[in-house]
């Protein structure tokens, strides 16, 4: 049976209605998911991108932060 759903998933006669969010925005989306009269599935996105990777790359190289000087008034 999944198999067939699948099939008409992919030859576009079954749509299926979802929301997806991230994982780290847990809270919200059970709130959603959790809200009455809801037509969409809410979805959790366990592969979500490291938003911290552009922070973790400065931090590997202390050269690449700016540092701003300013003068006391």
């Amino acid at each position: 049976m999944i198999e067939y759903l699948a099939d008409q998933i992919r030859i576009k006669q079954l749509e299926f209605y979802f929301k997806l969010h991230d994982f780290d925005d847990f809270s919200h989306a059970l709130k959603e998911a959790t809200s009455p009269y809801q037509l969409r599935k809410t979805v959790l996105n366990m592969d979500y991108p490291d938003r911290l990777a552009e922070h973790d790359e400065l931090a590997e190289n202390p050269e690449n932060y700016e540092i701003f000087d300013h003068e006391k008034n």
